[in-house]
């Protein structure tokens, strides 16, 4: 039952991710996009700190989920973060050689490493 807590907060975030796509590829190509990108990343970090669903299953996850929460991370993820970076290399945002897929897993690495420090820190653990 974690498990599929987890995975569907992820694909909540994923859904997010998404509609970050979706805005940078409305935007006009002389509109820098990296502000959606920041916006996107402080939406998921205040899901830590203001919801307490979220908070317990970031701070759980790792622990509880063990060998399956990096797969969850890798399959659910991951992809809405390798989705993001397509659309930021197509706009030229990125440098053409970024290899997309272990820049998303690196991401995906301070992401989850972020949400544990807030979670340990007194933001984390308000009522």
């Amino acid at each position: 039952m974690f498990a599929e807590l987890y995975t569907e907060l992820l694909q909540q975030v994923g859904a997010l991710s998404d509609a970050t796509c979706e805005a940078i590829r409305a935007t006009r190509p002389d509109q820098p996009a990296m502000t959606a990108v920041a916006d996107l990343t402080h939406a998921f970090l205040r899901r830590t700190i203001d919801d307490p669903l979220h908070r317990e299953l970031m701070a759980q996850d790792p622990s509880v989920l063990g060998e399956q929460f990096r797969h969850i991370n890798d399959t659910v993820a991951q992809p809405p973060i390798e989705r993001l970076l397509t659309v930021l290399a197509e706009r030229g945002e990125l440098q053409p050689d970024v290899p997309v897929a272990t820049v998303a897993r690196l991401l995906l690495a301070g992401l989850c490493e972020g949400n544990q420090i807030i979670v340990a820190s007194a933001a984390g653990r308000k009522p």
